[in-house]
Order: C-alpha cells, then sequence, then structure tokens
C-alpha cells in the first residue's frame, strides 16, 4: 500500500464520519502524491471518490 493509499483511506474514513472538509484536503493529498509518483491506478480511483462523494 502506498502513501497515497494511505490517505485515500484517510480521505474515505472522514467522509464516513461526515468531515466532509477533512475528506476533501486528504483526497487532494492522496492526489498530489499520486501525480507526483506516476501511481495512475491510485490517481483514478481519488478521481473516482471524489466523485462518488461530490467533493472537488
Amino acid at each position: 500500500m502506498t502513501a497515497a493509499d494511505r490517505i485515500e483511506q484517510a480521505g474515505l474514513l472522514a467522509a464516513q464520519e461526515d468531515r466532509r472538509d477533512d475528506a476533501a484536503a486528504h483526497l487532494k493529498e492522496a492526489a498530489e502524491l499520486a501525480e507526483s509518483s506516476a501511481a495512475h491506478g491510485v490517481l483514478r480511483w481519488v478521481g473516482e471518490a471524489r466523485k462518488e462523494l461530490e467533493l472537488r
């Protein structure tokens, strides 16, 4: 599991706990890490999570 994976999971947990601001921040950080490390799969997962949670 990469750092981006772990941060994405933290974002999803925050969303489940109705902490939308935290969720958005975690998913943004996960996307930045995934992008900088060319982790394209994680980047797709983050995009899907943002869409599902209606976060930008």
